[in-house]
């Protein structure tokens, strides 16, 4: 599937500004307010210049057209939606984490499940702490120029090259552009991210190494450990959470930081994480 012409193809094709301080100068000029439209309106101003890239009608929205900045607050809201639910998950973790831990299960509260123990939601508790990292470093992408999308039900990379605004098939991309293989969605973004910064693309350091560690973890105990009827591999398990727990927080910490000095935190999520955070010194998580 193309989604570009045959000249455009011999010009970079990366995310454009490389510097986060020249992506901050880029998104300068967006009003703040307007980072504040409700999702559907900012939506509705998008849908129709993807569609016009997906047809091949038009390969780039240039930095002339009015698309281009929308597009760019596109990549704000994107941003802030995907930390926020990074942060969201993170939180519903600590708390199931912290209720089903030997100081309150039992004690200060006591469950419908009275037969199950905390290494039976180790089956919730990884997967979900891998969708926080993942939504943190989409986070990151998303603010650099690179949105993962979803279009009639294919997947995108919405991309701003120094072209302008494009959108790319995204194992097209992933494959001719970048030169990596991967299998699934997620592997596809945490390698994206990798090889970005392997490119000269200045995206924050992260524990690429950490973070498929726990995609592959979450593998294990999102699906073989439906037929382990032992439960024997979930016991094995069963200090996963604490040892990964601190990594994808330092991910989460790099994608406020970032968002916070590009342009603007409009969900809140950076004071609630700093709260959630301060009070881990009073909890018993591993």
């Amino acid at each position: 599937m193309k989604t570009v012409h045959a000249e455009e193809k011999k010009m970079s094709q990366l995310p454009f500004p490389e510097k986060q301080d020249q992506i901050k100068k880029l998104l300068e000029p967006i009003d703040n307010r307007l980072l504040s439209c409700s999702e559907k309106f900012i939506r509705l101003q998008v849908r129709k210049p993807i569609d016009r890239l997906l047809s091949g009608r038009i390969p780039f929205f240039d930095s002339m057209k009015p698309q281009y900045e929308w597009f760019n607050i596109y990549s704000v809201y994107s941003a802030n939606q995907q930390l926020n639910e990074a942060c969201n998950k993170l939180w519903a973790t600590v708390e199931l984490a912290n209720v089903t831990s030997a100081e309150v299960w039992k004690k200060n509260y006591f469950p419908i499940g009275e037969n199950f123990s905390r290494t039976f939601l180790l089956g919730t508790l990884i997967p979900t702490l891998h969708y926080s990292q993942l939504s943190a470093v989409i986070s990151i992408l998303s603010i650099f120029g690179c949105i993962p999308v979803i279009v009639n039900k294919k997947p995108f990379f919405l991309i701003r090259t120094k072209s302008g605004w494009g959108l790319f098939y995204r194992p097209t991309y992933i494959r001719d552009e970048l030169g990596i293989s991967s299998h699934g969605w997620h592997e596809q973004i945490i390698r994206t991210y990798d090889e970005l910064g392997r490119r000269g693309i200045r995206l924050p350091s992260l524990n690429i190494k950490k973070i498929l560690a726990l995609k592959d973890l979450r593998n294990s105990m999102h699906y073989e450990i439906l037929g382990d009827l032992r439960m024997s591999r979930a016991f094995k398990s069963r200090k996963a959470y604490s040892k990964y727990l601190q990594s994808v927080i330092s991910t989460i910490d790099v994608a406020v930081e970032n968002l916070s000095k590009v342009k603007k935190i409009t969900s809140g999520c950076d004071a609630r994480l700093e709260n959630l955070k301060n009070n881990f010194k009073k909890l018993q998580l591993g």
